[in-house]
């Protein structure tokens, strides 16, 4: 049995993005976007589109592992630019992984979720989550969990 070579994510210091599939015969080392002040940016195409979930798909492990590098999401495409934050991103997508093509687990948000608005809206209602409540005499006190 073979076994499968890992996925690897490398981001060199001009900030430019790769992705190498080792099992993938064509294109096994491609760019796929750059990180400049804390945004990763990327080109898509309407090809690009997966018509099931609406949606552009974004690489599983950069996203996930890539708090260190970047905070926002900037997709340039044929209609518009769409942005969001990666934890947004990684909290709304959904999975999709395409083992039997060799490629990458990737997360795709559907372009109805993507603008800062609906980020700050969904950052609000997950501080309002993380809220603690305690009464001192007749005064609230509201303590907030950074996350």
């Amino acid at each position: 049995m073979k076994t499968q070579k890992c996925e690897t994510i490398k981001i060199e210091k001009n900030g430019k993005v790769f992705l190498n599939l080792p099992d993938k015969k064509f294109k096994s080392k491609r760019m796929i976007g750059y990180i400049r002040n804390r945004t990763f940016c990327t080109q898509r195409k309407e090809n690009h589109l997966f018509r099931e979930f609406n949606a552009f798909g974004l690489n599983y492990k950069l996203l996930n592992e890539g708090g260190n590098y970047f905070d926002l999401i900037r997709i340039e495409y044929d209609f518009g630019i769409l942005e969001t934050s990666r934890k947004y991103y990684l909290a709304k997508g959904k999975f999709k992984h395409y083992q039997q093509n060799h490629l990458e687990k990737q997360i795709f948000l559907p372009l109805e979720l993507y603008g800062m608005d609906k980020v700050d809206s969904w950052e609000q209602d997950q501080a309002k989550k993380h809220c603690v409540v305690k009464s001192e005499k007749k005064n609230y006190v509201i303590q907030f969990a950074m996350f």
